[in-house]
């Protein structure tokens, strides 16, 4: 009886867990200013695209955000350093 209590524990733990994890995370990526990118064969780049463009199948789409760098270090930052200090990321989105 006692395993059952605590397996039954552990689930209920695990869901509440799972649940308050998906609303962080959830309430994160929807305060990111997303933007989506159309592949323009004139300037070989990448074009911001408005909310209303009809996207065709076999267009090359890609969703990004604008970063805003004034905040970086005069030195610079690699990639990785954004994925080892969150941080640095999230003093991008405002100005």
């Amino acid at each position: 009886m006692v395993y059952l209590t605590i397996a039954l524990a552990m689930l209920i733990g695990g869901g509440i867990g799972f649940k308050i994890g998906s609303y962080l995370t959830t309430d994160t990526l929807a305060s990111i200013p997303w933007r989506f990118y159309r592949w323009d064969t004139n300037t070989f780049g990448y074009r911001p695209i408005h909310n209303d463009t009809l996207v065709m199948p076999g267009d090359k789409v890609v969703m990004g955000f604008d970063l805003i760098t004034k905040h970086l270090p005069a030195e610079g930052v690699t990639v990785l350093d954004f994925v080892n200090n969150p941080e640095l990321l999230s003093q991008g989105f405002s100005e």
